[in-house]
This record gives structure tokens, sequence and C-alpha cells, in this order.
């Protein structure tokens, strides 16, 4: 446990500094939109699948290893967060849907016909999976606040995500998006809750 305590944070680290630096100066490796949301992907994936375990087979110390995963994870996923919403202004033809089932999750036929399609799995799946790990973020940063500030905020947060895409004209304003997002930030949080309730609370945070 001391080993993943320290070697987390070091390795987050040293993968977001070289990530910025990639993204904003070199230009070598995450030069293309599909590549940077990959990346991310492949991030997630590796760090979900190291919190499981710890989650798992950890007991002793389990709320200081918690802690410091989720503050070394914050980087990344906050870039993540910003290369998936954060646009330059009218660099995209704003388009928008606000009827249900119009929108994205029209994608989903597609990806049962087409389950090669890699970009539009992408688009489908990252809309739920972006958001998961927020209720996580949440209880580190705000460990004594009630349940419903944590609802609170995972339903704004898509919101403003998508208002700054429809002011800006920089991406597509759809409804389906919402409810993915939504559904992602649902699913985090009921399994947050179950960890909280049963690893976390026990510890003196």
């Amino acid at each position: 446990m001391r080993f993943l305590n320290l070697y987390i944070p070091l390795t987050m680290g040293v993968l977001t500094v070289c990530t910025l630096t990639d993204y904003f100066n070199w230009h070598r490796l995450i030069y293309n939109y599909a590549y940077c949301l990959w990346l991310g992907v492949a991030v997630s994936v590796a760090n979900a699948a190291v919190f499981l375990s710890g989650t798992v087979f950890f007991e002793r110390d389990y709320g200081r290893f918690y802690r410091h995963f989720w503050w070394a994870f914050c980087g990344i996923y906050l870039f993540i967060l910003y290369i998936a919403f954060v646009r330059e202004p009218n660099s995209y033809e704003l388009t928008y849907n606000l009827l249900p089932g119009n929108g994205t999750f029209k994608y989903f036929r597609h990806i049962i016909r087409h389950p090669e399609d890699s970009y539009v799995v992408l688009i489908c799946i990252g809309n739920i999976v972006v958001f998961s790990p927020l209720a996580f973020m949440l209880r580190n940063l705000l460990r004594k606040a009630p349940l419903y500030i944590f609802i609170i905020i995972g339903l704004l947060i898509p919101i403003a995500a998508e208002t700054y895409q429809y002011v800006f004209r920089c991406g597509n304003v759809d409804i389906d998006d919402l409810l993915l997002n939504w559904s992602g930030f649902a699913v985090g949080l009921l399994v947050e809750e179950i960890i909280y309730k049963k690893k976390l609370s026990v510890y003196n945070e």
C-alpha cells in the first residue's frame, strides 16, 4: 500500500506533465483529436484497473489510497474534459437536437451494424464514461458534503459543457449527450456510494 501511495502520484504526475507538454508544445503524439480521446480512454481504463484492484484487495489504510489516487488522477481527468468539451469559438458548425433519441442515440444502431467504426464507438461510449469519475472526484474534494450536493454538481457540469458549445458555437448541442453524460455520472455515483459505505466510512477522514 505504501508503494502504491507513492507510485500512483509519481507516475500520474509524470504522465500529466508529458501529456500537457506534448499537446500544447511538442505536437509529436497528441496531434489528432481522435488520438487525444483514445489516449484519455487508455489512461482511464488503466487507472480504473488500478483503482478497482486496490479497492478489492486492500483494507489497511484504504482512505489514504483513495485520496492519493484521485488527487493524482485529477490533472489528467481535467485534461480529458478539456479536449472533449472546450473548443475554440466558432471552430465547429453548431448543430443542436432537443428531441431525446434523435441525436447521439441513433449512433448505437450504427454501432450494431458497423462495430469496426471506432470513432463512433468512442463518441457513444465516451459520453457515458467521461463523467463516471466525477463522483469520485467530488467525494475527494468535498468529503463532508451531503449526497445531494454531489448530485446537483453532477447534473450541472454536463449542462455547462453543452452551454459552452452553444454559446461559442463550437459543437453539437444534443439532449442525448446530456442523457448519456448523466447516465455515466449516475453509474459512477452508485459505485462510489457503495465503496464509501463499505470501505471509506470506516476511516476518520
